[in-house]
């Protein structure tokens, strides 16, 4: 990259640079008449096979390619100047959107995030051109990582000294969002990029300026996505195998649940209405042992109360059912529960007539000594 610079030394950069030199005339006319291009959608019409902005896509691929790979560095120095002179070239990167549109082209999907924070890329054209990059990935834990890292990096830069248009960040990673969905399963790995991922649209979304010009196109654009990644949850979040197997993953999916219920896109609480949804069937299906132990490691009562109620209503059917069993599991509760274990033990006493059936049921319920232990044991009984 120092060749582009004008450093014109010996050996490998100064072949680039005559290369560089000597064709970019001749394609710079090209490259200009193509301005979506860093976009890299090539489901556009204009850009299917055969036709004349696709000729010109594949050509300039070709140029670049050839100018980067053919035996001019061929001890893979092309990836190590990519990486280090970036500052030398800080000037020219901010000016020109095309030597921007043309190395992000070529660049590997790992040195996005170090494209990043670099400070002069487009945040939209780095998004844009991951996604292009993920239909080709085929190792889906590479991907996640790298998605993961990158997003991260996002929310870490400084955008008030940067002059980026949100609303086009915001549908650019809406975009990446609908290919994800598409690529991979439920799991803990997935659960985390979700997260991220829905946390750095929310974010993004709630900063837009009113006054943005593009705001109105990009609430169209949500309003007709939403449907497909409704439907696409649903169909995730209601396969067989992403059941809570373990407290990790259940803890994993709830991060995932909470964050659609904050999700502030729409006008509409359909976010909210699927997370309940998800949230209420997830419960359903679960093993009581695994609501134990939920109950047991996680503080469900730290939650938001779209989270913390169906959890609540499933507690008292837990604790009758499992108490049956057995009941040193309530030893290893939370003390925040304690006022749900005197609630249960108040409902079930309501259904009693005489004060008789009372004692009885608190005498012959095996888990009323374990309990009043554990209230002793944190000085709640007087």
């Amino acid at each position: 990259m120092a060749a582009l610079t004008g450093e014109k030394n010996k050996g490998p950069r100064r072949a680039f640079y005559v290369k560089l030199k000597n064709k970019w005339p001749e394609m710079y006319e090209k490259f200009n008449e193509v301005k979506n291009l860093y976009k890299l959608d090539w489901q556009r019409d204009d850009l299917k096979i055969g036709s004349v902005l696709c000729a010109v896509a594949e050509e300039a691929k070709k140029f670049l390619t050839n100018g980067t790979t053919d035996m001019v560095f061929s001890r893979n120095d092309y990836e190590k100047l990519t990486l280090n002179n970036f500052q030398k070239i800080k000037g020219s990167l901010q000016k020109d959107d095309l030597l921007q549109r043309s190395i992000v082209y070529l660049m590997e999907f790992k040195h996005f995030v170090d494209a990043l924070k670099i400070g002069v890329f487009n945040e939209c054209l780095l998004t844009n051109a991951m996604t292009y990059h993920l239909k080709s990935i085929k190792c889906l834990n590479y991907m996640i990582n790298h998605c993961k890292n990158f997003l991260h990096e996002l929310l870490n830069l400084n955008f008030v000294e940067r002059n980026c248009n949100r609303a086009h960040l915001v549908e650019a990673l809406i975009n990446m969002l609908l290919v994800i969905l598409n690529m991979i399963d439920i799991n803990d790995d997935s659960c985390s990029l979700f997260f991220i991922m829905f946390y750095c649209i929310n974010t993004f979304y709630k900063m837009i300026d009113l006054s943005n010009k593009d705001l109105t196109q990009l609430n169209e654009s949500i309003k007709n996505h939403i449907p497909h990644v409704i439907k696409r949850l649903q169909i995730m979040f209601g396969e067989y195998h992403t059941s809570w197997s373990t407290v990790p993953n259940l803890k994993s999916q709830l991060k995932v649940i909470e964050m659609l219920a904050d999700l502030e896109i729409t006008n509409g609480d359909e976010f909210k209405v699927l997370a309940c949804d998800i949230l209420k069937n997830k419960i359903k299906s679960a093993e009581n042992s695994i609501l134990l132990e939920a109950y047991c490691q996680l503080d469900i009562l730290s939650y938001k109360k779209l989270i913390q109620e169906p959890f609540t209503e499933s507690f008292y059917f837990v604790i009758e059912k499992m108490s049956q069993k057995k009941y040193d599991w309530f030893y290893r509760l939370s003390p925040s529960y304690n006022p749900i274990l005197i609630k249960f033990i108040s409902k079930k006493w309501k259904c009693f007539s005489s004060m008789y059936e009372k004692i009885n049921f608190c005498l012959t319920w095996p888990p009323f000594k374990v309990l009043l232990d554990h209230l002793g044991k944190y000085n709640l009984l007087f």
